[in-house]
């Protein structure tokens, strides 16, 4: 029979062993479910599996032991709490796992044994959690959008709430619109547009509005316009634009107007502009571009000019950028970028500068980006990504850092995120999405989070409807 040291050495030991599940399930509950590393539910069905070893030799002993929630399910056990013994009235023969009375260490040395290894279990649990979140960045849990979709348009609204329109799914070009409420996890839909389009634009208005322009659908380019009211939940007709096109740009002016620049239209790039005043609802004429293009950027300037830089003309992606005065309603040349691109993305930083990231050369994703300064109408090169990649997206930070989140690069779309730092000039990985996707949306929302939906990991086929939160740390 068991002497009384050996009981207690085993109650002690089962102590140790439930407050080590303690510790992982904690840890499990404040990655969440879908955030722990193997390495730590591996660790739990290992603790898990040494109380129930010692909870049989002490029962074999004749002891009583309480069998505690945290044993077998996943509510936690306090660190505070101790399991109670009582004496059983029969006693029992010693199973087989027994350990012989000769490998029993003595009760000091037993202790120090228990104690070093459960600081071995805490370095090997905290060296897994550090590694998982390098590879796979803590995003959290978001319910899927209702329907799947890629290069729709996602529009942060005055309250928060993000307004997802259009695009396509396996060659089906989509009217709906679905929103997307942050304090409840949730997606609902709203009314449809009057049409199904993709490769459009939509301009959150200083009322509130949400502004959608141009588009695509069954290789027909739209010159229509729609104005979505997010008090009412309606989409209403407002006046076409004075020519079709998409793969354009829409940027809101200073001034509350929007200037919509380039795009294809019925035949080739177009070099025509045109503003529109949601006060009087109306579009007019703006000066036109020195070159057509399309799949460009446009970027509104501190000081209240658009910067339009690369995109396509007739196939060729371009590297001449050039600067719309509103004032004037002129364009000026301004200095060539470094490198002929479209597809890219482009961040008006804190300081004035703008990031222009990545895109297409006409053979392949392009890894460099460069740094526009409008005080000295210069381009500095900005630093190479860790990975070339085109139709990713690019959202500056509440800390003034910048986001560049998956894309396409030489193999197909990417999971990958990196971060730039504009005080220090540096690029660094930033962990990996749950899924590669590329022609999606990242919309930064009021509490610094941003929003990942949609996109596609193949070529114009099949849209996705899952999405994803980006956490700042």
């Amino acid at each position: 029979m068991p002497t009384e040291q050996d009981i207690l050495d085993q109650q002690e030991l089962l102590q140790v062993h439930r407050r080590t599940l303690a510790a992982y399930l904690r840890q499990k509950a404040m990655m969440g479910e879908a955030n722990t590393p193997p390495p730590v539910m591996n660790s739990i069905a290992t603790a898990r599996e040494d109380i129930k070893r010692i909870k049989r030799i002490l029962r074999a002993w004749g002891q009583a032991v309480d069998d505690h929630p945290d044993d077998d399910s996943q509510p936690l056990l306090s660190h505070n709490q101790a399991p109670q013994m009582t004496q059983m009235s029969t006693p029992v023969s010693p199973p087989l796992d027994t350990p012989p009375s000769s490998l029993r260490h003595p009760r000091g040395r037993y202790r120090a044994y228990t104690l070093f290894l459960s600081l071995v279990l805490v370095v090997v649990v905290i060296s897994a959690i550090i590694a998982f979140r390098n590879f796979v960045r803590p995003t959290n849990v978001v319910s899927s959008l209702i329907g799947r979709r890629f290069w729709h348009t996602a529009t942060l609204l005055s309250d928060g709430k993000v307004l997802v329109a259009g695009g396509q799914d396996s060659g089906n070009v989509i009217a709906t619109a679905e929103l997307y409420d942050e304090s409840t996890n949730t997606w609902r839909a709203t009314a449809d547009m009057t049409r199904a389009r993709y490769a459009h634009t939509a301009t959150l208005l200083q009322d509130g509005r949400v502004l959608v322009t141009g588009g695509l659908n069954n290789n027909v380019e739209f010159a229509s316009a729609e104005l979505y009211d997010p008090h009412s939940g309606t989409w209403s007709l407002a006046p076409s634009m004075s020519a079709p096109r998409f793969k354009h740009t829409a940027t809101l002016l200073q001034d509350g107007r929007v200037l919509v620049t380039g795009g294809w239209d019925a035949s080739s790039p177009t070099v025509t502009a045109e503003l529109y005043d949601p006060v009087t609802n109306t579009w007019h004429a703006a000066g036109s571009m020195s070159t057509p293009r399309y799949k460009h950027i446009a970027t509104l300037l501190h000081d209240g000019r658009v910067l339009v830089a690369g995109g396509g003309n007739n196939g060729s992606p371009m590297k001449d950028t050039e600067l719309y005065d509103p004032l004037k309603d002129s364009w000026s040349p301004a200095d060539s970028m470094s490198q002929v691109r479209d597809t890219h993305t482009a961040t008006l930083l804190q300081d004035g500068r703008v990031l222009v990231v990545g895109g297409w050369d006409g053979g392949g994703s392009i890894i460099s980006t460069e740094l526009y300064d409008p005080t000295k109408n210069t381009w500095l090169f900005a630093g190479n990504m860790t990975l070339a990649r085109n139709t990713q997206t690019e959202t500056l930070l509440s800390d003034g850092k910048v986001l560049v989140i998956g894309g396409w690069d030489g193999n197909g779309a990417t999971p990958t995120t990196e971060l730039y730092d504009p005080t220090t000039g540096q690029w660094s990985p930033s962990g990996n999405l749950r899924e590669a996707r590329g022609f999606h949306t990242a919309t930064l929302l009021l509490d610094g989070k941003v929003l990942i939906a949609g996109g596609t990991t193949q070529t114009m086929r099949a849209g996705m409807s899952s999405a994803e939160l980006y956490t700042v740390e």
